[in-house]
Protein backbone atom coordinates (compact mmCIF):
# COMPACT_ATOMS: atom_id res chain seq x y z
CA UNK A 1 0.00 0.00 0.00
CA UNK A 2 2.71 2.15 0.98
CA UNK A 3 4.92 1.83 -2.27
CA UNK A 4 1.70 2.21 -4.42
CA UNK A 5 1.07 5.34 -3.32
CA UNK A 6 4.24 6.39 -3.25
CA UNK A 7 4.04 5.38 -7.03
CA UNK A 8 1.42 7.17 -7.98
CA UNK A 9 2.48 10.18 -6.46
CA UNK A 10 5.69 9.66 -8.49
CA UNK A 11 4.17 9.01 -11.56
CA UNK A 12 2.20 12.58 -11.07
CA UNK A 13 5.09 14.58 -11.11
CA UNK A 14 6.74 12.84 -13.99
CA UNK A 15 3.79 13.29 -16.08
CA UNK A 16 3.75 16.78 -14.60
CA UNK A 17 7.46 16.93 -15.79
CA UNK A 18 7.13 15.33 -19.34
CA UNK A 19 3.95 17.64 -19.89
CA UNK A 20 6.05 20.76 -19.43
CA UNK A 21 9.55 19.73 -21.11
CA UNK A 22 8.10 20.83 -24.47
CA UNK A 23 9.60 24.36 -23.62
CA UNK A 24 13.01 22.52 -23.27
CA UNK A 25 14.45 24.75 -25.92
CA UNK A 26 13.50 27.70 -24.08
CA UNK A 27 13.71 27.06 -20.67
CA UNK A 28 16.22 24.96 -18.24
CA UNK A 29 15.63 21.89 -16.81
CA UNK A 30 15.50 23.21 -13.38
CA UNK A 31 12.98 25.56 -14.14
CA UNK A 32 10.94 23.15 -15.92
CA UNK A 33 11.26 20.55 -13.39
CA UNK A 34 10.59 23.53 -10.76
CA UNK A 35 7.55 24.53 -12.29
CA UNK A 36 5.83 21.44 -12.77
CA UNK A 37 6.35 20.75 -8.79
CA UNK A 38 5.25 24.10 -8.29
CA UNK A 39 2.23 22.92 -10.37
CA UNK A 40 1.32 19.60 -8.70
CA UNK A 41 2.15 20.31 -5.36
CA UNK A 42 -1.27 22.11 -4.19
CA UNK A 43 -2.75 18.83 -5.59
CA UNK A 44 -0.27 16.43 -3.53
CA UNK A 45 -0.88 18.01 -0.85
CA UNK A 46 -4.17 17.93 -0.45
CA UNK A 47 -4.23 14.22 -1.37
CA UNK A 48 -1.70 13.58 1.24
CA UNK A 49 -3.82 15.61 3.65
CA UNK A 50 -7.14 13.75 3.79
CA UNK A 51 -5.39 10.51 3.17
CA UNK A 52 -3.78 10.96 6.01
CA UNK A 53 -6.28 12.39 7.61
CA UNK A 54 -8.83 9.12 7.03
CA UNK A 55 -5.77 6.89 8.51
CA UNK A 56 -5.39 9.14 11.67
CA UNK A 57 -9.16 8.15 12.38
CA UNK A 58 -8.67 4.84 11.91
CA UNK A 59 -5.59 4.84 14.06
CA UNK A 60 -7.68 6.48 16.68
CA UNK A 61 -10.89 4.29 16.63
CA UNK A 62 -10.71 1.94 13.44
CA UNK A 63 -8.93 -1.15 15.75
CA UNK A 64 -6.63 -1.26 12.96
CA UNK A 65 -3.89 1.17 14.88
CA UNK A 66 -0.71 -0.55 13.69
CA UNK A 67 -1.85 -0.88 10.05
CA UNK A 68 -2.56 2.78 10.29
CA UNK A 69 0.36 3.80 11.88
CA UNK A 70 2.31 1.93 9.36
CA UNK A 71 0.01 3.76 6.59
CA UNK A 72 1.04 7.56 8.16
CA UNK A 73 4.42 6.86 7.83
CA UNK A 74 4.06 5.58 4.03
CA UNK A 75 2.40 8.73 3.17
CA UNK A 76 4.95 11.07 4.74
CA UNK A 77 7.92 9.08 3.35
CA UNK A 78 5.60 8.76 -0.27
CA UNK A 79 5.10 12.29 -0.40
CA UNK A 80 8.73 13.06 0.56
CA UNK A 81 9.89 10.92 -1.98
CA UNK A 82 8.15 11.65 -4.90
CA UNK A 83 8.61 15.32 -4.61
CA UNK A 84 12.70 15.72 -3.16
CA UNK A 85 13.85 11.95 -4.54
CA UNK A 86 12.38 11.46 -8.27
CA UNK A 87 12.67 15.18 -9.57
CA UNK A 88 16.47 15.58 -9.12
CA UNK A 89 16.32 12.28 -10.30
CA UNK A 90 14.87 13.39 -13.74
CA UNK A 91 16.79 16.59 -13.64
CA UNK A 92 20.27 14.51 -13.17
CA UNK A 93 18.86 12.21 -16.19
CA UNK A 94 17.36 14.89 -18.71
CA UNK A 95 20.86 17.33 -17.71
CA UNK A 96 23.05 14.37 -19.12
CA UNK A 97 20.66 13.47 -21.79
CA UNK A 98 21.18 16.91 -23.45
CA UNK A 99 24.53 17.32 -22.67
CA UNK A 100 25.39 14.07 -24.68
CA UNK A 101 22.90 15.48 -27.55
CA UNK A 102 24.92 18.51 -27.59
CA UNK A 103 28.11 16.61 -27.81
CA UNK A 104 26.84 14.85 -30.41
CA UNK A 105 25.22 17.50 -32.25
CA UNK A 106 29.42 19.34 -32.05
CA UNK A 107 31.11 16.27 -33.11
CA UNK A 108 28.44 16.13 -36.47
CA UNK A 109 29.33 19.92 -37.30
CA UNK A 110 32.74 19.37 -36.43
CA UNK A 111 32.70 16.25 -38.93
CA UNK A 112 30.85 18.33 -42.00
CA UNK A 113 33.12 21.43 -41.77
CA UNK A 114 36.00 18.76 -41.99
CA UNK A 115 34.24 17.47 -45.27
CA UNK A 116 33.90 20.78 -46.70
CA UNK A 117 37.26 21.45 -46.25
CA UNK A 118 38.42 18.60 -47.85
CA UNK A 119 36.01 18.80 -50.75
CA UNK A 120 37.21 22.50 -51.12
CA UNK A 121 40.37 21.49 -51.12
CA UNK A 122 40.17 18.65 -53.78
CA UNK A 123 38.21 21.37 -55.77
Amino acid sequence: TIMGYSLNDTIVVFDRIREKSGDIKKRSIFEIVNTAINDMLGRTIITSLTTLFVVIVLCLGGGVQEFATVLTIGIGIGTFSSIYVAAPIVCNRMATQLERISAERDERDIKRQNDQTVFQEEA
